[in-house]
């Protein structure tokens, strides 16, 4: 259920939109806060299972639902049992129609009330909540392609609570430039990730006073003609950790990777779990993006001469003040091009799927020594972490010399360890 989209368009691995479905939501709204039933435990306190579903056997009316934990509940239906379609991004059940068991498909989202037995194998359903995989698909895509045309992206670098403005840095085709994000509407909705979460639909709601200088932020909404300034309809915002390491070993039962981390050379244990995304960049990509990163930062480096100390010498798009160029390039997050209003998602986007055609690769695969680079939502254990996405195959990138000189730095990102910022820092949305 996951999609797979690197973090900022190289480990925009991430985050699945809309996947916090009217399935999920009406489960919240029925008080079952569901402490084993997913796990499959055993606990009187199993009182629904919610996930997709993997068989269905019409003749034995049953069908098997893989739970959003991980476990297999086999679904008991009879003659009574009433079955109701939800329309995908509903967040209630008051458009609920219904239909017939024949109706429900593999790979659909089930919600199912009542009581697990007590050996966490079986559910008898008297009613049968479900939202069409093809109809979530399909809103996905939607919305994936509203956030890459109206959505913008990048680092926080300044509040003003006053004025409830948030200046960020933003990627586009020049390199980095500052966009101020004017969130002063009554209507904005805020959401942010919590620690250890790994999904787009994780995100909890949130507010202005949550944001932190150094979080990575997402907003849809319309940029100025400048691209100087940005209206966000919606801000979702997170605090987040790009790593690189070596793998010293990998635990295919437990679903963990041990690791040193070539920043701070301090072990680290990665969690990979349903969610995570496991891929291998292959040795030409990885090498593309070697050189992207040392070109980026010969970019930004005479960017700076050439801004001096007082900034009289930078251009337009990077003078004090924030006041971008009409005429700037435009990658997702970047001023509109010249004569242009949308944004194309640029080199970025590109980027992304290219990345996201990569095959799966299972954790089995990986093994001590291998160079691999990590995403994650920071943790509230710092030493280990719940992987958003692992990607294999980056001994090029970890080894090239920007990211030898950046070693044994304390920060967390893509720049920090040599590589171009609209390619490994954490890109957040659907």
């Amino acid at each position: 259920m996951k999609q797979f989209r690197l973090i900022c368009a190289l480990t925009t691995l991430a985050l699945t939109a809309s996947q916090a479905s009217a399935v999920n939501i009406y489960a919240q709204q029925q008080g079952q806060t569901n402490p084993s039933a997913q796990g499959g435990g055993n606990s009187a306190a199993q009182t629904r299972v919610l996930g997709e579903v993997t068989s269905i056997d019409s003749a034995a009316s049953r069908m098997t639902v893989k739970t959003d934990a991980g476990a297999t509940i086999t679904v008991i239906l009879n003659e009574a049992t009433k079955f109701m379609r939800i329309p995908a991004g509903e967040t209630g059940t008051s458009k609920a129609t219904p239909i017939t068991a024949a109706e429900i498909n593999v790979g659909d989202r089930v919600y199912v009330p009542g009581r697990i037995s007590e050996d966490g194998r079986t559910i008898p359903a008297r009613s049968v909540y479900t939202m069409a995989r093809a109809e979530i698909t399909e809103k996905n895509e939607r919305e994936r392609a509203e956030w890459r045309r109206r959505g913008i992206a990048g680092t926080v670098t300044a509040l003003n609570p006053a004025a409830k403005e948030i200046t960020i840095t933003a990627r586009t085709r020049e390199g980095a430039r500052p966009v101020v994000v004017a969130a002063t509407g009554g209507n904005i909705r805020f959401r942010r990730y919590a620690p250890d979460s790994v999904r787009f639909s994780d995100a909890k709601p949130s507010s202005f006073t949550e944001l932190q200088v150094g979080d990575q932020l997402r907003a849809l909404g319309e940029r100025s003609a400048d691209g100087a300034r940005f209206t966000p309809e919606e801000v979702v915002s997170g605090a987040f950790r790009t790593i690189g390491g070596r793998v010293t070993s990998v635990d295919a039962a437990t679903n963990e990777i041990q690791l040193v981390d070539v920043q701070t050379q301090q072990p680290l244990t990665v969690v990979v779990n349903k969610d995570s995304t496991v891929r291998r960049l292959p040795a030409t990509m990885a090498q593309m993006l070697t050189a992207r990163g040392q070109g980026g930062a010969a970019v930004e480096g005479n960017r700076a001469n050439r801004q001096g100390a007082g900034g009289a010498g930078a251009p337009p798009q990077q003078r004090p003040g924030g006041a971008a160029t009409a005429g700037g390039g435009n990658n997702e997050g970047g001023a509109p091009r010249t004569g242009g209003g949308g944004n194309s998602g640029g080199g970025q986007r590109d980027l992304g799927e290219m990345l996201e055609s990569l095959p799966a690769l299972n954790l089995a695969e990986l093994k001590a020594g291998d160079m691999i680079i990590v995403s994650s939502t920071k943790s509230t254990t710092p030493s280990r972490v719940t992987a958003i996405a692992v990607l294999a195959g980056a001994e090029a990138l970890l080894a090239s010399p920007a990211a030898q000189g950046r070693q044994g730095g304390a920060a967390r990102g893509a720049t920090n360890l040599g590589l171009p910022s609209d390619a490994l820092g954490i890109g957040i949305g659907p």
